[in-house]
């Protein structure tokens, strides 16, 4: 179809060019129904069935350099929603994702997926962000209508607290896919981190229309809130979370501690739902500086840098962790989580 509607539109096409339009990456229609399904899990935050899927679609066609790069983005997917420890073993499954990142680039090296999966390796594995852009940068040159590309790359630009860029990045991403979860996400957390809180909760509520399962948003609320100081909003939206979760005896925990003792109440409860449960490390941290319980949350941070966590990525913006950013500790953290 793409070559007819080149050649009705009398466009001149480059040998290389051609051979992309051409270019299909299986002939089995069951192993592309198993790779859909293996991205739409993955967009949905659903690890375990997304590696199913991809693995199913592998062992139909062995070759199939989409799949291993779909793969490889799910070993990943098991790090860096972490915050912290977990059963998973952050440098098995960042190897398992090095591997099959190779194996896709070495059936098709000028795959941009697979370009773009080693950019995220660049970072999660070794917080290295120059090799973290050149990767991107390689990627949407492959295919400069590859949302997933864009969408890192404002990722990447804001962890660096660069947030007009990163919005702008997102919008191209916004722009080819304006349904994606996670994109909308990342681009309102731009908006929060920006101090453009007006904005980023009108998109965020926007978002919930469109999709009310996506439990993120609603932890994306209680952040907000939190900055703006709502502190009762913060806490019926970290609630309904929970709640979304099947966890109402933690959304019941809360409300009540709110409601007993106030947001130092709250904070408390929450610290001793985490510690008891080996819940989000990164969620922990922030709890801690609130309490002033520095030497904690700086334990707390060292645990989310050695998992690998995508949290990392928050520590130079973050303005629930000023307390702690005149700390020689502080400082060697971001140095070496690559900031």
């Amino acid at each position: 179809i793409a070559k007819d509607v080149a050649s009705s539109l009398r466009t001149k096409l480059s040998k290389s060019n051609e051979a992309k339009l051409a270019k299909n990456y299986t002939e089995n229609p069951e192993a592309y129904k198993l790779y859909l399904q293996g991205v739409f899990a993955w967009n949905n935050l659903n690890g375990p069935k997304s590696i199913e899927c991809f693995q199913q679609a592998i062992a139909i066609d062995p070759n199939y350099a989409l799949a291993y790069a779909g793969l490889g983005s799910s070993y990943v997917l098991r790090v860096v929603n972490t915050g912290g420890p977990s059963t998973t073993d952050p440098s098995e499954a960042l190897h398992e994702a090095s591997e099959y990142a190779a194996k896709a680039l070495e059936l098709d090296e000028d795959l941009p997926e697979a370009h773009a999966l080693m950019g995220l390796l660049f970072w999660v594995r070794d917080y290295d962000f120059a090799g973290f852009a050149r990767e991107l940068n390689r990627a949407i040159e492959l295919n400069p209508r590859f949302a997933e590309g864009h969408r890192l790359n404002g990722l990447r630009l804001f962890y660096l607290g660069q947030f007009a860029a990163a919005r702008s990045e997102l919008q191209k991403a916004l722009d080819i896919d304006p349904l994606s979860n996670l994109t909308n996400f990342n681009y309102a957390s731009a908006l929060i981190y920006d101090g453009k809180f007006d904005e980023a909760e009108a998109r965020i509520r926007k978002s919930l229309e469109i999709d009310p399962g996506f439990i993120l948003f609603h932890g994306q609320l209680s952040l907000l809130y939190r900055l703006k100081k709502d502190y009762a909003a913060a806490v019926e939206e970290r609630a309904k979370m929970s709640e979304k979760q099947n966890r109402p005896d933690i959304a019941r925990l809360l409300r009540e501690s709110f409601a007993k003792g106030g947001w130092q109440g709250y904070l408390r409860a929450f610290v001793g739902h985490l510690e008891q449960n080996n819940g989000n490390r990164y969620f922990l941290a922030t709890a801690y500086v609130e309490l002033g319980e520095k030497d904690k949350a700086f334990a707390a941070l060292e645990e989310v840098y050695n998992a690998h966590s995508n949290f990392v990525g928050y520590f130079k913006i973050d303005p629930e962790l000023n307390p702690l950013r005149g700390d020689p500790r502080f400082t060697a953290l971001l140095k070496k989580s690559g900031f």
